[in-house]
């Protein structure tokens, strides 16, 4: 389900508090986004934004397998968008950014692939998690998009990276994108650490609002040590 907001004045408004809505799903011009020939399309992440009379609707939308394409329809309730702006993420690849005004017809887009390097994070929890079925969850959290929208507040773009079981010793080795390599000259964007079984991970350095979060950088520490309590 997607979020959907109304507006006075363009993108100059707050989605904090808005109530999520349906839509008709066969209404309003297709827009097709072709993915890189023989790339996994399990693996693609999409979050894509309209804008017109109805104000603004947002939505993230994953591929079926096997299909090349990801695709929507660009309206809401009938009413059809005028703008569009989409964020993808392709494992391995540059965030892909799109944002262009539409013209109420079918639309075709072409995802690429601009390579980007990795960057292998070494990281360890507390020994007393190890044996409660822990996974880790791996995102980035693109706190910019809200600036690229041109919103004061609303959903968390989280894009998963990778999810991943600690051995019996708290640790485990996880390739990041290396982010910090595309300058996306929007904002803040971190690495986002989700622990089944262990909600309380505190991280080196941070905050109580942030306690999971670690920022992209052009480089980190030899090792990552998570705390059970926050830092002192």
């Amino acid at each position: 389900m997607g979020w959907i907001i109304t507006f006075a004045l363009a993108f100059t408004y707050s989605v904090a508090g808005a109530m999520p809505q349906t839509r008709k799903s066969d209404d309003g011009p297709l827009i097709s986004l072709f993915l890189p020939r023989g790339f996994p399309s399990e693996t693609v992440q999409v979050e894509y934004f309209l804008s017109g009379s109805f104000g603004g609707y947002g939505e993230f939308v994953r591929p079926q397998h096997d299909r090349q394409t990801v695709e929507f329809r660009a309206a809401v309730n009938g009413k059809p968008a005028d703008r569009i702006q989409v964020i993808a993420y392709l494992p391995g690849c540059e965030l892909v950014v799109f944002d262009f005004p539409l013209a109420g017809t079918a639309t075709w887009l072409q995802l690429e692939c601009k390579p980007l390097g990795t960057v292998t994070l070494h990281i360890r929890i507390p020994k007393a998690y190890v044996g409660r079925k822990v996974e880790v969850r791996v995102s980035y959290l693109a706190e910019w998009v809200r600036k690229f929208l041109g919103i004061v507040d609303g959903m968390e773009t989280i894009f998963t990276i990778s999810r991943i079981v600690p051995n019996d010793s708290g640790e485990f080795l996880v390739d990041v994108p290396d982010f910090y390599r595309q300058n996306l000259g929007a904002g803040d964007y971190v690495l986002d650490f989700r622990c089944s079984n262990c909600p309380d991970l505190y991280g080196p350095g941070v905050t109580d609002q942030t306690h999971r979060e670690i920022p992209v950088d052009s480089s980190y520490p030899a090792l990552i040590q998570f705390a059970a309590n926050p830092p002192n």
